[in-house]
């Protein structure tokens, strides 16, 4: 592998203690579980039950609750709703993984970015999150990092606005305008991820406006209002 990247002329490292690695890597694997059901026009609480059902099995296969996230997927064509749970296992992680600064972060997403660290900005952080943007040309890319120093989101563009719970939903509809893309014969919506404390809820792939705004009511729904959030409208093509 190394002469092959040194031939390609292709970056490569050497992990630290690589050869116990693969056994880290299963002591942390990720549980996933899925849900589907058959829900013409759902409700709210049928949203909230497939949900909560996917976290309780998640939990079940060894996942830790606090870990656990969940994507829902809602077909309108099969009116199928799929919930995707995933998480950790009980194993913990702050021995083997420390926090990454936020130097460490920048130079982290430049290196992914393929610019200069000095061309990165940290437009936005939370305690679970950094989020850093570039100019790349005509493009605006941009990066989310956990404070472990994964990289969470690869986009080639996109909107981030930090808000309360109580004004989320009009800062929603306004990059619904603002980010989608005419193209030549449909429009392409933006993309949405929340960073909410240490979780960062995926709701890409929603073109309804009015179950986007569902899912997201359900995701949010035990916060205060005056609660903060960041949200994250990206661009339809991924970097």
């Amino acid at each position: 592998m190394i002469y092959y990247a040194r031939k390609r002329g292709l970056r490569y490292s050497i992990p630290e203690n690589a050869e116990v690695i693969s056994s880290i890597g299963v002591a942390l694997a990720m549980v996933r579980d899925v849900v589907e059901r058959i829900m013409p026009n759902p409700a709210l609480e049928d949203i909230r039950a497939i949900k909560r059902e996917a976290i309780d099995r998640a939990v079940e296969s060894g996942a830790a609750p606090e870990t656990v996230e969940v994507h829902i997927e809602i077909d309108n064509q099969t009116q199928k709703v799929t919930a995707i749970a995933t998480g950790s296992t009980e194993v913990k992680t702050a021995d083997i993984l420390k926090e990454c600064s936020r130097e460490e972060a920048a130079e982290l997403a430049a290196e992914d970015l393929g610019v200069d660290v000095s061309q990165v900005v940290l437009e936005e952080s939370t305690r679970g999150f950094y989020l850093f943007s570039a100019k790349k040309g005509k493009q605006k890319p941009v990066r989310i990092l956990d404070r472990k120093g994964f990289i969470r989101v690869q986009r080639s563009g996109g909107a981030i606005r930090r808000c309360t719970v109580a004004d989320y939903r009009q800062v929603v509809e306004n990059l619904w305008k603002s980010e989608s893309v005419i193209s030549t014969d449909h429009m392409i919506r933006p993309d949405y991820y929340l960073c909410v404390g240490s979780r960062l809820p995926d709701f890409s792939g929603n073109s309804d406006l009015k179950k986007l705004l569902m899912l997201m009511e359900v995701e949010l729904s035990l916060m205060n209002s005056e609660d903060e959030l960041i949200v994250v409208a990206a661009g339809a093509v991924s970097a």
